[in-house]
């Protein structure tokens, strides 16, 4: 419960900032899609899935032909060009955000605790602060830096926990 607090407050001081200011509406599609996310790999554990490969490329075809058709369904404008630099950031998605992102998640959801699978929630605000400042030499304010500290003890107290836990199932 610790983590929780600290983690969801660490996310509420990063989004509060000036950088980071969202809309409700953006918000709320954003918790949807945790909550919807979270209870899918909860889902996934005790159905009998596919292995391997094959179930995560059927998973991201079918979230992308879903996304497709809610695309045409609201009347999503589409470009007449894409520019190569478009073509690259996609190639990267695919990559590194499907391929060895997704496969890894999907690998840790099959064979370790719920609390450590669902800790990319805290990880990734982090982890794209970091990215931005190396990569786009983005400025990062200091109630930024207080938030990814809320974040990063959120998650020492996590793995404390268990740690913990895993101790006291092996000395039972």
């Amino acid at each position: 419960m610790l983590a929780i607090a600290l983690g969801s407050a660490g996310i509420l001081v990063l989004t509060g900032g000036a950088e980071f200011r969202a809309s409700a509406t953006g918000v709320m599609a954003l918790l949807v899609a945790i909550g919807s996310w979270s209870f899918g790999s909860q889902l996934a554990r005790r159905l009998d899935l596919p292995q391997g490969a094959v179930a995560f490329a059927a998973e991201m075809l079918l979230g992308g032909a879903i996304l497709l058709v809610l695309s045409f369904a609201f009347g999503e404008p589409w470009p007449r060009t894409v520019s190569s630099q478009a073509w690259w950031a996609w190639v990267y998605l695919v990559v590194a955000g499907s391929l060895v992102a997704f496969s890894a998640y999907m690998y840790l959801v099959a064979n370790v605790s719920p609390t450590v699978s669902s800790s990319y929630v805290y990880v990734n605000p982090p982890v794209a602060l970091a990215v931005g400042a190396w990569l786009g030499s983005e400025q990062i304010a200091p109630q930024t830096l207080g938030a990814v500290a809320l974040i990063l003890g959120a998650l020492a107290v996590l793995s404390l926990g268990t740690w913990r836990g895993a101790r006291a199932v092996t000395a039972a």
